[in-house]
């Protein structure tokens, strides 16, 4: 599994009960899962719940232990097929986007 923020921007925000001192910043993600594929029902099976694992534990935990907020819903990932080297791979491209707001 990979993770790259691949951008994020930064919006400062204020209000009166804040008094202006909340900076929001989006995060945008994308995971990448890479399973090798063998021509066999389990291979892809395997991977099937790999993403599925990961994408029910981002669903269970959307503001990601109160460090974040997911901010794009339903959660879309990209599966194709790729050669990695000489190896072809089950591959899943999971983009998210995320906010976090900071107190300052």
């Amino acid at each position: 599994i990979e993770i790259q923020r691949v951008s994020f921007s930064v919006s400062p925000k204020g209000s009166q009960a804040t008094e202006g001192k909340v900076k929001d910043t989006q995060h945008d993600l994308i995971i990448r899962c890479f399973y090798s594929y063998t021509d066999t029902p389990s291979s892809e099976k395997a991977f099937d719940s790999l993403i599925d694992l990961i994408t029910d534990k981002l669903i269970q935990n959307q503001n990601i232990s109160a460090t974040c907020e997911i901010i794009n819903i339903p959660i879309v990932g990209k599966i194709e097929m790729k050669f990695l080297g000489q190896v072809l791979c089950n591959v899943c491209e999971i983009s998210l986007s995320v906010r976090e707001r900071t107190f300052l």
